[in-house]
């Protein structure tokens, strides 16, 4: 975000006298500068102001920074303990995001919130999160249980769409997690999504498909993916079965 905010200049003028807590400012601002352009005439309070609100983004942010890195630490962990111990490793790969200034406004936005960093903190839950992509299914569910055993953390909340499917289609084990940070004695929450390969290419397709794209067919569309994602389901059931005829049972691995 800083990158962002300090990369150009196109400064729409705020409202006097506002609160660098306050983030509804945030979407609105575009920062354009082309590489050797002269700033010297640039309003100086109003980048003074975009600056306050970076710190404050960046104070805030570094706890939610450090969850999401205890958790891809343990995940590397058990990934390379699975590769030295086992015959059969669940973990493909892994993914980590933080999200950015103007995605935390714009979502409180969407839900009716006060977009501040003391309204985020209360009420999302998503600000770091952790994408672990397997091989089968039944390592997703492996991944979701060692990852509940690890200390300094606590399950917050836990959602099983892949024994039961959102209506479009969509499968992934969901959980969020409370990780534990000594320095403050606070668990931060940490989204961590695990799905295999196949819920993976098929959710990656159908967001930029139906939830991103401009289709005036969206509702055909949508109902033609779900059959896809029977279709993949019924092939990753296959898959495990044939995995299962020359190895041990999944279950039996670990």
């Amino acid at each position: 975000m800083l990158k962002e905010i300090t990369s150009s200049y196109e400064i729409k003028i705020p409202q006097p006298e506002m609160d660098p807590e306050d983030l509804s400012v945030i979407p609105p601002w575009r920062l354009r500068r082309q590489p050797g352009e002269d700033l010297s005439g640039a309003d100086l309070e109003n980048i003074d102001y975009v600056s306050q609100i970076v710190k404050k983004y960046e104070s805030f942010i570094q706890p939610y920074e450090n969850a999401n890195a205890i958790v891809r630490v343990w995940l590397e962990t058990l990934q390379k303990d699975f590769k030295e111990q086992y015959h059969h490793n669940p973990i493909h790969n892994i993914q980590s995001r933080i999200k950015s200034l103007s995605s935390i406004a714009e979502k409180l936005k969407r839900k009716g919130l006060e977009p501040s960093f003391d309204c985020a903190r209360d009420h999302l839950t998503d600000i770091a999160g952790t994408r672990v992509i397997c091989y089968y299914i039944q390592d997703v569910y492996t991944v979701a249980e060692l990852l509940k055993r690890q200390e300094n953390t606590i399950l917050l909340r836990e959602s099983d769409y892949i024994k039961e499917p959102k209506p479009n289609g969509y499968r992934t084990y969901h959980m969020i997690l409370g990780v534990s940070l000594h320095q403050s004695g606070e668990y931060y929450p940490v989204e961590v999504q695990i799905r295999t390969l196949a819920m993976d290419f098929w959710a990656s397709m159908e967001h930029q498909l139906v939830y991103k794209s401009e289709l005036e067919n969206k509702e055909e569309l949508a109902k033609e993916l779900k059959i896809y994602a029977d279709t993949l389901q019924n092939m990753e059931h296959n898959m495990m079965r044939f995995y299962e005829e020359v190895n041990l049972p999944l279950k039996g691995d670990f």
